[in-house]
């Protein structure tokens, strides 16, 4: 095995000098062949100095490489018993990128980079000084798995890289400061009522990228899997019995599609209908088309196709999540596939919120989109890639989870016609005109954003009504309180408990399923209030 070779950085702050080694560390990443990082390129020394625009740290991106950041991270984490959010903050204050970036349209699956400025944060107390710093966030790198926040170098703007490294030889007087009470630095947070007690429980195992999970009325336990099967379970109860299957014909599984999301009807219990989203192969194109089947007794059965053309299938942001709204329509969301612009034609059904009746056919009062004789599918518009999808169970407000480009994932409400941006706009609209604001957006880096539900039920106590978001990046479920048009986030739960998280369901008994996407050996977890 090769040594690791030492890079040494001088760090210089007013009168006082660090010398750092930063040692590469190779990490894991997520679909390690689509990074598309300078593999060649190697981490070149990092400096930064005071100036009248605040403190910097600049260095180059590499999938592999280390950054000043996560060195001050660990040392000041080995050396002083510290909150961790203090830790991070205090490393949060040294860098600095002078200016936003336009959104970018490049297609690493599932992958997202830093690249953008996020909030003011007050820096550490350095010469008797104490200014607000713009800063980009940084995530404590012992804390996390998988590929860290990382920037390419551009042209004009300071950047920190995410990735493990080692430091010594750092300044007292930096330790001093994030070792003292409070850290020395001031951070907005958002009190939050107290959480219930909850259990997290595997009931299955040995699945291969369970995409959706529903819950029938009398217990039965539906499953899609992104290879094409879709499985019934006697119930939710650990290890239940798979009482029935079946594989989807024509699945084309390839990068993010294949067998997608899946809703039971509304009047299951009556007519046994349930609908999936695959992306099938159909006289030599790839689409994405929602199928209903009918249960009888324990066998499944492909019942007719309600919708076979208008969305195109592609190995990236593919999703298609299903839900029933309460008004009785099926509601569907769409990536671009792939290619952007198709989120703001209107023609496509790519990068969109539809709205169809249960036999496919158009609802009356869908909006008529610009350049539109009649109304048609689709109900929103300007999409990338919406792994969430759900509905507020006291008010009924459609919310869409929308992954980003790298950064700025969104939760985003959803009205008639309205246009989320993309990929005009990523995150806040500013001074764009004619695109709707998300209801919360996630700054730099994004975190991958997958499936959603609101809780529900007098078990959850202050929880109930709020909305549950599952990180396929950070690996956790993060809970959001919903007022008017604002999300907020409150907690993370399940941090890197079980790795990537996909689907969030929440079910009858109040209880939330929540499905992982490793790739194999994945599972789906019970989360229930403990009583």
């Amino acid at each position: 095995m090769t040594e690791p070779q030492f890079r040494r950085t001088t760090f210089s702050l007013e009168l006082m000098k660090i010398e750092i080694p930063l040692v590469p560390e190779i990490g894991e990443h997520e679909h390690a062949a689509a990074v598309r990082g300078p593999v060649d390129d190697m981490m070149d020394p990092i400096r930064a100095r005071r100036n009248a625009a605040g403190l910097g740290a600049v260095s180059v991106h590499h999938p592999k490489g280390p950054s000043l950041v996560a060195a001050l991270v660990g040392a000041v984490r080995d050396l002083c018993p510290v909150r961790r959010q203090a830790v991070c903050t205090d490393a949060i204050g040294l860098v600095r990128k002078s200016a936003r970036h336009s959104a970018r349209h490049g297609h690493a699956p599932e992958l997202h980079r830093a690249g953008e400025v996020a909030d003011v944060v007050e820096g550490p107390r350095i010469g008797g000084e104490r200014k607000p710093r713009r800063a980009a966030r940084v995530e404590d790198p012992y804390q996390r798995r998988g590929h860290r926040p990382s920037l390419a170098r551009r042209r004009g703007q300071w950047a920190a890289v995410g990735g493990r490294g080692l430091a010594a030889g750092v300044v007292f007087a930096f330790l001093a400061n994030a070792c003292a009470s409070g850290g020395g630095i001031a951070v907005r947070s958002t009190p939050t009522p107290a959480g219930p007690a909850f259990t997290d429980t595997v009931i299955q195992s040995g699945l291969i990228v369970p995409w959706e999970v529903a819950v029938a009325p009398d217990g039965r336990m539906f499953v899609t899997e992104r290879p094409g099967t879709i499985s019934v379970f006697e119930s939710t109860a650990p290890m239940a019995k798979r009482i029935a299957s079946a594989e989807v014909s024509g699945v084309r599984a390839m990068g993010e599609a294949g067998l997608l999301g899946l809703a039971l009807d509304p009047d299951f219990a009556r007519n046994r209908f349930f609908y999936v989203c695959a992306s099938r192969l159909d006289q030599g194109e790839w689409r994405n088309q929602v199928l209903r089947y009918t249960v009888s007794a324990n066998a499944l059965a492909v019942d007719t196709t309600i919708l076979r053309t208008g969305i195109a299938a592609g190995g990236l942001h593919d999703a298609c999540r299903l839900r029933f709204g309460p008004d009785g329509k099926l509601w569907i969301v769409t990536g671009d596939g792939g290619q952007p612009a198709r989120a703001q034609d209107a023609t496509s059904l790519n990068g969109k919120v539809l709205r169809i009746n249960a036999d496919g056919s158009v609802p009356s009062d869908n909006p008529m989109l610009k350049g539109q004789s009649a109304p048609s599918a689709v109900y929103a518009l300007g999409l990338r890639n919406p792994g969430g999808l759900a509905f507020h169970p006291t008010t009924g407000t459609c919310f869409v989870v929308d992954a980003g480009d790298q950064t700025q994932d969104e939760i985003d409400e959803v009205s008639a016609g309205a246009n989320f941006g993309w990929p005009t706009v990523l995150g806040p609209v500013g001074s764009s005109r004619g695109f709707a604001d998300p209801a919360w957006s996630s700054g730099a880096p994004a975190v991958a954003v997958a499936g959603a539900d609101f809780l529900s039920g007098p078990g959850w106590g202050a929880w109930a009504d709020t909305l549950l978001v599952a990180t396929l990046k950070e690996q956790d479920l993060r809970r959001f309180s919903v007022e008017d048009t604002h999300a907020t986030q409150r907690e993370i739960l399940l941090d890197q408990k079980y790795g990537r998280l996909r689907a969030v369901t929440a079910v009858p008994d109040g209880s939330l399923l929540v499905t992982t996407s490793n790739g194999s050996g994945d599972r789906i977890i019970r989360i229930a209030p403990t009583r």
